[in-house]
């Protein structure tokens, strides 16, 4: 975000810097900058179809599945260079819907090309920890830490899943006790 208020202020007129930080608000879900820096970069420069591969991304990322799923082998090219941004779009979009298994066989597929990505760990982890499975979003989140310990936000997450592990523990070792107090009474 803050390096790319300050390209643009060094740029103004560049439509690769309004592109990015299209992708930033779309990733936020902030529509409304989308659409303007989008249109901006468009007013620059940006070529018509990496608009509308943005656009799609924003369909995919919002759960609009059939309409983007026509175009998967188009968004989904090999030379592509953002297929990281086009794999985010697309589990978000399983997600949302709540299809898992097309979601869990996108984030494979995207973990086994980049492998040196955190992000298939992290969106994984928080499906993890959405179905209470604190166990492995703590895999996740460590793996995702050993692959890139600077991600922004990343510590705190994995704190906030062993924060719930241990609650949940802690209150699993509670009604243990009281079991055994109460088998002791008899």
């Amino acid at each position: 975000g803050l390096a790319l208020e300050q390209a643009l202020r060094s740029s103004p007129r560049s439509p690769e810097i309004h592109l990015q930080l299209a992708r930033v608000a779309r990733r936020r879900g902030q529509l409304q900058p989308f659409l303007d820096h989008l249109q901006q970069a468009q007013d620059f420069g940006l070529p018509p179809d990496r608009a509308q591969r943005e656009q799609l991304l924003l369909q995919a990322q919002a759960g609009n599945m059939e309409q983007v799923e026509p175009h998967m082998p188009q968004l989904l090219r090999r030379d592509a260079t953002d297929l990281n941004e086009v794999c985010a779009a697309i589990v978000a979009g399983y997600v949302h819907n709540y299809e898992f298994d097309p979601a869990f066989r996108y984030l494979e597929a995207w973990e086994k090309d980049f492998p040196e990505d955190p992000e298939p760990h992290i969106m994984r982890a928080r499906i993890r920890q959405s179905w209470h499975n604190v166990r492995e979003a703590e895999r996740e989140l460590r793996q995702a830490l050993a692959l890139r310990p600077t991600w922004r936000g990343l510590p705190q997450m994995l704190a906030q899943v062993l924060d719930r592990k241990s609650t949940r523990l802690n209150s699993s070792h509670t009604v243990i006790s009281y079991a055994v107090f109460c088998l002791k009474k008899k």
